[in-house]
C-alpha cells in the first residue's frame, strides 16, 4: 500500500543553476482508514541541473522515495 499519490510534476530550469519541480501529492486522513478522505499536499524539489552527456540507463534512473514532515504531523515516506 502506497502511503502518498504523486499526481502531477511540474518541472522547470533556472537557467545554468537549478531544476525546479512542483510536486502534487494526495495523502489519506486518516492512515487507518486510506480509501477514504485525502489531502492534497503541494511540495518543491531544487536540484542541482548538470545535463549528462549520456541519460543514464532505466535501472540508475529509478525515482527514490520522498520524505515529508511537517510541525504537527510526523514525518511520512511518499512513495
Amino acid at each position: 500500500m502506497a502511503i502518498a499519490k504523486l499526481l502531477e510534476r511540474r518541472p522547470h530550469i533556472v537557467p545554468g543553476k537549478y531544476k525546479v519541480s512542483e510536486l502534487f501529492f494526495d495523502v489519506p486522513k486518516d492512515y487507518s482508514k486510506p480509501d477514504e478522505e485525502t489531502l492534497r499536499l503541494f511540495a518543491r524539489s531544487i536540484q542541482k541541473y548538470e545535463r549528462p552527456a549520456q541519460d543514464p540507463p532505466e535501472e540508475e534512473a529509478k525515482q527514490l522515495p520522498w520524505c515529508s514532515s511537517s510541525r504537527k504531523l510526523p514525518a511520512m515516506i511518499l512513495e
